[in-house]
């Protein structure tokens, strides 16, 4: 019993904070995870890795309870003998429990309609070395973008991997994720500015213009309104 609370206790921490397909998806770091950890010994550690491969715990989702079913599956598909198929049904009913169920429901795309609702803070900065001979110009660029999202269903159409994948993930990682593509159109874009001439130095105080024009298109593509925005860039002399 005490095996089997500890595979249930640590099998649900993973549901809870990256859904039910991560079991199937993350089969093999989950067994390593296991072995690493010490949570159980070799042999449970393999019998968990072919059950999760096998996804027959799946039929629990739907609000199954039977367990002679669902032991019968896991030997067939797993070559399990009857006791320890009997033990990893357990295992499974006991995590796939009708409370369980009924939050993780809950709790799909909760994330996302979390994310729909707030406003959002872009951050970025950036540096560039403009070298010409023996000296160089240093460009620095820092901006911020506060945005709402006006178009949820282009949101969520746009992140329909990640959501099947992860139905229950964070409005901050999604948040993370827009995070990360601004900066680096930001960063491309800032860099193709600062070394467009050979001959003449940048002047980064001039940028805000190719950041004002980016952010309006990234929210456009994104479903989001552009609500206030702050940029400030500083060019050094040479040295």
């Amino acid at each position: 019993m005490k095996t089997i609370k500890i595979i249930v206790d640590r099998l649900k921490e993973m549901i809870d904070q990256s859904g039910i397909q991560y079991l199937e998806d993350h089969a093999y770091e989950i067994y390593q995870l296991f072995l690493n950890e010490k949570l159980v010994d070799d042999t449970d550690a393999r019998i968990l890795l072919i059950c999760l491969l096998s996804a027959d715990y799946k039929m629990l989702c739907q609000g199954g309870n039977d367990k002679a079913a669902l032991s019968n599956r896991l030997q067939q598909s797993c070559g399990l003998r009857k006791k320890v198929s009997d033990r990893m049904a357990d295992v499974f009913l006991t995590l796939f429990n009708e409370e369980n169920v009924t939050v993780w429901s809950q709790n799909k795309l909760a994330g996302l309609k979390q994310f729909c609702r707030r406003e959002w803070l872009f951050t970025w900065e950036a540096l560039n070395v403009w070298p010409i001979q023996n000296v160089q110009v240093d460009s620095t660029g820092t901006a911020t973008a506060r945005v709402r999202i006006i178009d949820a269903a282009k949101v969520e159409e746009m992140n329909r991997d990640i959501l099947k994948t992860n139905p229950v993930v964070s409005a901050e990682q999604l948040f993370e994720i827009y995070q990360q593509q601004l900066v680096e159109e930001i960063d491309l874009d800032f860099d193709d500015y600062c070394d467009a001439d050979d001959y003449y130095p940048p002047v980064a105080e001039d940028y805000g213009v190719h950041f004002s024009d980016l952010i309006e298109c990234f929210c456009e593509k994104h479903g989001m309104e552009l609500i206030e925005y702050d940029y400030e860039g500083e060019t050094s002399n040479f040295y």
